[in-house]
């Protein structure tokens, strides 16, 4: 569905995460760069529309676009805006 309200859990790790990016940058506890662990989300463009998961050494998986699907990439394809940790 499209309700803003859905929380999607992860509830093996008690973690909930909301929907869209502009939710989520809101929720989880900034953290800097350099204190970023694998699952933690990364954050690009100005407006958070986009988003990734950190999966160490530098790279994040993401949904890149229809084309190329979900993808592992370097965490500087695009500069980071933001960071946030759920757990």
């Amino acid at each position: 569905t499209n309700n803003p309200d859905k929380v999607y859990q992860l509830e093996e790790f008690g973690i909930k995460i909301r929907r869209t990016t502009y939710e989520q940058v809101e929720d989880g506890r900034p953290i800097t760069r350099t204190e970023l662990a694998p699952g933690d989300l990364v954050f690009y463009y100005s407006e958070y529309s986009h988003v990734a998961i950190y999966i160490g050494d530098d790279q994040v998986v993401h949904a890149q676009n229809e084309e190329k699907g979900i993808t592992i990439t370097s965490i500087d394809y695009v500069k980071p805006t933001a960071y946030r940790r759920y757990w």
